[in-house]
């Protein structure tokens, strides 16, 4: 499955398998790609989200949507905030609200 993204009159198709993550930024979203290409696109990360309504992308934050499959650690804080560490050496934020939504969808995307 490939997703669609716009940039200065340049139309992009990635393949979804080479998503790390998406990143909202007010109406725009930043897609960051295995490569370590990143496209910036006038869909929010709602729509995007949407579209890429696959078991392997879970929203761990207002801001950010991931690919399972890079996730390598997840990372619990002594204030108890707690994030995920991805392939491409970013550390995310998992929102408070989110942390056990991720937990299980995690625990099922690992028991496939």
């Amino acid at each position: 499955m490939k997703l669609q993204i716009k940039q200065a009159g340049i139309i992009h198709y990635i393949n979804i398998e080479e998503i790390i993550y998406c990143r909202a930024e007010r109406a725009y979203c930043t897609v960051f790609l295995l490569n370590n290409e990143k496209l910036t696109c006038s869909k929010p990360l709602s729509e995007i989200s949407r579209l890429l309504s696959q078991p392997n992308f879970v929203r761990i934050h207002h801001s950010f949507l991931i690919n399972l499959n890079f996730v390598i650690k997840q990372i619990k804080k002594s204030d108890n905030s707690q994030f995920v560490l991805m392939c491409n050496e970013t550390l995310l934020p998992i929102a408070r609200n989110r942390k056990h939504y991720f937990e299980q969808t995690m625990n099922k995307f690992l028991s496939k």
